[in-house]
């Protein structure tokens, strides 16, 4: 029997100001760090990360990051 997947946290990543989750290993990037954007987008990676689904299309490329941080 397998453990249960534990709710992963709403991260701070200090140089950018951008929220993220670290799931299986990897870090997804949810937007400014306390706006209503990230929070919705940190709880619909995570209800879709505890059924299972491919956090794949969640990722966010470095490209995408450089461009909301210049906005």
């Amino acid at each position: 029997m397998s453990r249960p997947k534990k709710k992963p946290s709403y991260l701070l990543h200090r140089p950018s100001g951008q929220a993220y989750a670290r799931l299986n290993g990897r870090v997804v990037y949810l937007g400014k760090y306390g706006s209503s954007e990230s929070k919705g987008r940190y709880d619909e990676v995570v209800t879709a990360w505890l059924e299972g689904q491919v956090g794949d299309r969640f990722a966010i490329t470095v490209d995408e990051v450089a461009l909301r941080y210049l906005k």
